[in-house]
């Protein structure tokens, strides 16, 4: 399993924006010593990483910045996300309905991951429940950081509230509940 290199870059762009270049400092200083070289470069490549490389950043996250908690994870996914979806992306999503909004999540999960599926199975106005399944090697932070991350889509393409709720996860899978006010 493998994620794409943007989506790592605005992770570790999101731990230096909000706890600063010494925050970034903690967390990379308690990642595994054999994947901080990768992690350390100062521009990071736009190729595939081992999911492993997340996975380690995250409980890294838990450790220094959240108090052994995983919820700083889903913080970061707010802040990542601004950074992944700037200029013209930001534009094209104040312009489109949450109907699109929904299709291109399932689009964008798979320009990120290797592998996976990420599904809707229910869509009402108001909320939306989603499965990804066919992953391999996640912990809660991950699916953390991508509920923040669509908390944030949507209050992007215009939602007054946004809240997302891992109602289940699994290293292989999760259930993704997404509630939003417009």
């Amino acid at each position: 399993m493998f994620l794409k290199g943007s989506g790592l870059r605005s992770l570790l762009g999101a731990i230096e924006k909000l706890h600063g270049p010494g925050g970034l400092e903690r967390v990379l200083a308690a990642v595994p010593e054999d994947l901080r070289p990768e992690l350390e470069k100062p521009i990071l490549p736009v190729k595939w990483y081992p999911i492993g490389y997340t996975t380690a950043v995250h409980a890294a996250v838990r450790e220094t910045l959240g108090h052994g908690e995983w919820n700083e994870s889903k913080r970061l996914g707010h802040e990542a996300a601004l950074q992944d979806f700037t200029g013209v992306y930001r534009v094209l999503l104040r312009s489109v309905h949450y109907d699109t909004i929904w299709d291109r999540i399932q689009v964008a999960f798979s320009q990120y991951h290797s592998q996976g599926l990420a599904e809707w199975v229910d869509r009402q106005p108001g909320c939306a429940t989603g499965v990804v399944t066919g992953v391999v090697g996640y912990n809660l932070g991950q699916w953390l950081s991508i509920a923040g991350r669509c908390e944030r889509l949507l209050l992007m393409s215009g939602a007054k509230s946004a809240q997302a709720d891992i109602l289940e996860s699994t290293a292989t899978s999760a259930r993704i509940e997404l509630l939003y006010f417009d």
